[in-house]
């Protein structure tokens, strides 16, 4: 996959060029690499090395970490891949009612308000407007994580997944002078019925956090917004059954259908299916989760890769991507290198426990760029320097795609960059990074003069 190169690209490339600097100079102590980072950047056409500093050290790679389980996926489940939601229920249908009907999740990492929605409407052209009982069934994944934090992306995976088990409270001032001095106060999607309470007063600046109580049965908001302004916080569910079953049978109804009674069940092996509701492509999905770093779908793709007889496990998928990783590394890895020594606890690079090294980077890199049936949904679901996701005010001029990384005291980048005699794939591992801000103008550096070799 090639990009246009930005004429501002070629012209810092010839400058660099005369001024004879080389990338060997970028990795030096001088340039702010700590003993703590790694650094490799290879030829992604020869295998040629370009710099190379600690490029072995098994580092915490942060987020980063998913394009692992990207190019994992790409190769064991192929770009359009999808998974299937299912639908059961009871025939003959009795008017426009049945008395059950079954919903059983297939861990679709792009199960999003809209595409409850569309299920619904499929729901309604089989002639159903009512069920007496509603039951959703989550028994495809067998290993669903528990929450980790109040933020989206945090919530912990289970087979449905709706919103990534995450909501948005909006914070609204508007443009006519309110005496109260508070903005208004939503819940994105409004099916959810939980208390919202707080404030967030009207000022300068737009500042707006929310958090739920540890029961699940509220969520407060504060901060400020600009006046004319809109702010929003994402909030993960602490009862992802609650939230899911709630917002389902809400957005049933606005779709024509309603549900008298939701529960959890499984689905009776007698019951018939009446449709399957097919996910969108995985290479969609893939650059759904790169370009906003969503830890919540990396581990569903994680939990796709585990598949075995109709069950998904995330620890089956971890398993798969280790050995995909290893694999990478004997047939992409540059010449005498070890077998990596690498510790994966997730496929999202949540954990500081995970552990890799750049040169591991490198090797998945170089075999994503060698197979040209995947180099471009790999390379095209990255960000695109100085466009799009994490990357669009990074790098600008500078001609590439990359995944971007942070966690504390962790900053880092992977990708692609195209350089003046080939592409060149690179990974930047920072570790103990006291200011990020520092952190992040060494890698933009790097990669700025390794695209001028």
């Amino acid at each position: 996959m090639k990009f246009v190169v930005p004429l501002s690209s070629i012209v810092l490339s010839a400058l660099l060029f005369a001024a004879g600097v080389r990338a060997e100079e970028v990795i030096t102590g001088s340039q702010g690499l700590s003993n703590s980072s790694g650094l490799c950047a290879v030829g992604a056409e020869t295998g040629k090395s370009y710099a190379s500093y600690n490029a072995a050290l098994p580092l915490a790679p942060a987020s980063i970490q998913k394009l692992l389980v990207s190019a994992a996926a790409l190769t064991d489940l192929g770009p359009v891949y999808s998974t299937s939601t299912e639908v059961f229920g009871e025939a003959p249908l009795a008017g426009n009612k049945v008395s059950k009907l079954f919903i059983k999740a297939g861990v679709d990492a792009g199960f999003t308000t809209e595409r409850v929605y569309l299920l619904g409407r499929m729901i309604r052209t089989f002639g159903i407007a009512k069920i007496a009982e509603l039951s959703l069934d989550d028994s495809a994944l067998v290993d669903s994580s528990e929450r980790k934090g109040t933020r989206a992306f945090l919530s912990g995976v289970s087979a449905f997944g709706l919103n990534w088990n995450s909501y948005t409270v909006r914070a609204c001032s508007g443009e006519a002078r309110n005496r109260s001095g508070a903005a208004s106060l939503m819940i994105d999607p409004f099916e959810f019925p939980i208390a919202l309470g707080g404030k967030v007063r009207i000022g300068e600046g737009t500042n707006v956090s929310a958090s739920e109580s540890a029961n699940g049965g509220s969520v407060t908001a504060s901060g400020v917004i600009e006046r004319g302004k809109c702010g929003e916080e994402y909030v993960s569910a602490v009862d992802t059954r609650r939230y899911t079953a709630s917002v389902i049978r809400g957005i049933l109804k606005s779709a024509g259908v309603e549900a008298e009674a939701v529960s959890w069940k499984r689905v009776p092996s007698d019951t018939d299916r009446l449709f399957s509701f097919r996910s969108r492509p995985l290479e969609e999905l893939l650059k759904d989760m790169n370009y906003f770093s969503n830890n919540n779908m990396a581990e569903m793709f994680a939990a796709l890769l585990g598949a075995e007889n109709g069950k998904f496990s995330r620890q089956l998928g971890m398993k798969r991507i280790e050995e995909f990783v290893q694999d990478s590394v004997r047939k992409y890895g540059e010449r005498g290198s070890a077998a990596p020594r690498m510790n994966i606890v997730d496929s999202s690079g949540l954990s500081p426990a995970n552990k890799a090294s750049a040169q591991t980077f490198c090797a998945v890199l170089r075999r994503e760029y060698a197979r040209t049936d995947q180099r471009i949904p790999f390379f095209g679901a990255l960000p695109q320097f100085g466009v799009s996701g994490t990357m669009k005010k990074r790098l600008m001029g500078v001609s590439g795609r990359a995944k971007t990384g942070s966690l504390s005291n962790v900053s880092s980048l992977a990708g692609v960059v195209y350089g003046r005699t080939e592409p060149i794939v690179f990974a930047i591992i920072q570790n103990q990074v006291g200011d990020t801000a520092k952190a992040k103008d060494i890698e933009d550096r790097i990669v700025t003069r390794l695209s001028a070799l």
